[in-house]
């Protein structure tokens, strides 16, 4: 009786595997047609940084997606993920983003924007530079710290990277000294301009209409300590009409114009 019995347990599980297994079988065939079948009904965009950096909008990220890949009403299996997110990392306000399904239609892509620091611009050229160095071509507008005049950048205007040799550390100078301003409070609400003339970098302050010749940007901190020497006594004792330039670029040296 036991042996009959094993047996027919064995027969019953027999015949239930052979049962399930084609049907799970035909299911999971069902469901890879469904997939393969399925459109893409709509892109979501996400930006993982802060909302204040605006530099590329939603609709502006899906217009450059759409005209490149047409990913609305494609296949969903077709949708060329990788090359997507080539397209947006080659963008130099994109620092950078990730595109995936996040459910079966709908394709999200996360964007991480590029932060300036600094703008750079002249008559012919202008540029963006995050905390790297990283120059990128101006498009829409972002309130930085704007560097203007003879600006010893000839990269062309659709140059995106880091610029090599003496370019490449004259904006490493620069960085270092809107660091320096920004870090400060006083320095950061009055110092409106900075600008470049016969190779030396020129201030512009709010407080007033001198011209500040600040030179290069070795000892930002001592020369900054001159200026305030020269707002809170020099000026104040000679009248604050008698200067018409502060040069701050010789050591140890205040000389007033």
């Amino acid at each position: 009786m036991r042996v009959k019995k094993i047996l027919l347990i064995i027969l019953i599980s027999l015949l239930f595997l052979g049962v399930m297994v084609p049907y799970f079988y035909f299911v999971s065939e069902m469901e890879t047609e469904t997939i393969a079948e399925m459109v893409c009904s709509g892109i979501n965009v996400n930006f993982k940084d802060s909302l204040k950096v605006n530099l590329i909008s939603r609709e502006e990220i899906v217009s450059l997606v759409e005209k490149a890949e047409k990913v609305t009403g494609s296949k969903c299996e077709k949708v060329n993920l990788a090359g997507i997110e080539k397209l947006l990392d080659g963008r130099g306000e994109i620092l950078k983003s990730e595109v995936y399904f996040s459910s079966p239609t709908i394709l999200s892509i996360d964007v991480t924007q590029r932060k300036p620091v600094v703008r750079f611009e002249n008559e012919t050229e202008g540029y963006y530079a995050d905390r790297t160095g990283f120059l990128f071509p101006l498009l829409n507008s972002y309130n930085v710290p704007i560097v203007t005049g003879d600006i010893p950048l000839r990269l062309g205007r659709e140059y995106m990277g880091i610029p090599e040799g003496k370019e490449g550390e004259w904006i490493k100078d620069i960085l270092r000294l809107t660091d320096y301003i920004s870090s400060n409070d006083y320095w950061n609400k009055n110092i409106e301009q900075i600008y470049i003339e016969n190779g030396d970098i020129c201030l512009v302050s709010r407080v007033s209409h001198h011209k500040i010749i600040f030179g290069n940007c070795r000892n930002i901190d001592e020369k900054f300590k001159k200026l305030a020497t020269f707002y809170k006594t020099i000026a104040p004792t000679d009248g604050w009409n008698t200067h018409n330039v502060v040069n701050l670029k010789y050591n140890k040296q205040i000389i007033c114009k």
